[in-house]
């Protein structure tokens, strides 16, 4: 019986060629992936359920070489994470990684020998292999034990493959940008229901059933997930002991005449793709003028940014376009922080020193960020880099700020 897959065998087919295309190019014979960010690219979202990052005691290994791929991972107790794993994704080659033996002072449950033999019986003793080594990469073992393995494999090279990895989450495939494009239309569905729900009074659990609720009623296809864990950050004024900054836990805060709030994700997600787009919103029937004015200023800045996103733009010349409209307005300009990004390990951010250069395909956010005392004003919203431009996957933010409880 199968369990289901995340993607077509062809959208799997796909992704290896992108990736061989780039292992060619950057000169790594085998391609060793042991984390669940980087993994699941290749596997699924929850196949192998533990890579090392999300057990420590255990580890996995996605191992793709020019012409095969192969995935290494606890067997289970009877060997049923390995059939599971058989109907959950379109690796060719599943074996188990052993448990150690030994090494009778090692904690960690799995054995170094017996994943380097398995290296040297794929014919990889003397191959340039490349691991999660560089920038916005998370090796899936200590330290000690990849020094072990480059012991064990002298004839071996290990090169950082972090350059293959940042391109693959960079550029995502047409399925991606479907899912993501899906993802995000929903996204600003819910965010939209923000306005007709909330009235003073109500406290956050409320609200956050209330959103539940509203997202049952209206039927999403399969396949749509939503997860409603609060809001970011809520100010005002009048009761700055209520001030919530920064946080994602749900509490039982009620809403104030006056309240600035900010959702900083909308909790919706598609077939594996999250749409991060923020969102803030105003308590009450008109907005003081600071709090009205920061927004419009917010909301150029997100138009100034969109129309700076082309091919050949560095990402840190789309911050600059942020501070220039803050200049102009009277606002103060940011110098760190990042206002824009996308998956984390695609190292895609909006920020002061980051010279990536933007090229089609790519998928970024823009997300001005506006911060007083009297409210945290975030818009974000996600575009396509295309030949010419960009395009955005979903519709714009309101250019005033939306009023809640009216």
């Amino acid at each position: 019986m199968e369990l289901g897959r995340d993607f077509p065998e062809s959208e799997y087919k796909l992704r290896l060629k992108k990736t061989r295309e780039l292992m060619s190019m950057h000169g790594i014979d085998a391609l060793v992936v042991t984390t669940s960010t980087n993994g699941s690219y290749f596997t699924s979202k929850d196949r192998p359920h533990e890579w090392h990052n999300l057990c420590q005691t255990r580890a996995a290994f996605y191992i793709l070489t020019i012409d095969n791929d192969y995935l290494y991972m606890t067997p289970g107790l009877g060997g049923e994470h390995l059939n599971s794993a058989r109907r959950r994704t379109w690796v060719t080659n599943i074996r188990s990684v052993l448990e150690r033996f030994r090494d009778n002072d090692r904690i960690e449950l799995w054995s170094i020998e017996y994943m380097v033999e398995s290296f040297k019986e794929l014919g990889l003793s003397k191959a340039r292999l490349g691991w999660e080594l560089g920038d916005c990469q998370t090796l899936g073992m200590s330290y000690n034990d990849f020094n072990e393995f480059r012991r064990r494999m002298p004839d071996g090279q290990f090169l950082d493959a972090s350059p293959i990895l940042r391109k693959l989450h960079q550029i995502p495939t047409p399925l991606q940008i479907d899912r993501i494009r899906k993802a995000c239309v929903a996204a600003v569905k819910m965010h939209e229901q923000v306005v007709d729900i909330v009235r003073v009074g109500m406290t956050e659990r409320e609200f956050a059933k209330k959103m539940d609720e509203r997202f049952e009623q209206l039927r999403f296809d399969e396949g749509y997930i939503y997860h409603m864990f609060g809001y970011h950050d809520v100010r005002n004024p009048r009761h700055p002991e209520m001030n919530l900054i920064s946080k994602t836990k749900l509490t039982d805060r009620p809403f104030f005449d006056g309240d600035v709030f900010n959702r900083n994700t909308s909790g919706m997600s598609y077939l594996g793709q999250d749409a991060d787009i923020d969102r803030t919103f105003y308590v009450g029937r008109s907005p003081p003028a600071n709090v009205a004015k920061w927004y419009r200023v917010a909301s150029k800045c997100n138009e100034a940014m969109a129309e700076t996103l082309k091919p050949g733009v560095r990402c840190s010349e789309v911050f600059e376009a942020e501070n220039k409209v803050t200049k102009e307005n009277g606002l103060p300009v940011r110098l760190v922080g990042r206002n824009g990004h996308w998956a984390n390990p695609s190292g895609l951010s909006i920020h002061p020193d980051v010279k990536i250069m933007l090229e089609p395909g790519m998928v970024i956010s823009t997300e001005p960020t506006l911060i007083e005392d009297f409210g945290y004003i975030d818009i974000e919203d996600i575009y396509l880099i295309t030949a010419n431009g960009c395009e955005r996957l979903h519709s714009m933010a309101p250019s005033e700020i939306p009023c809640c409880g009216n």
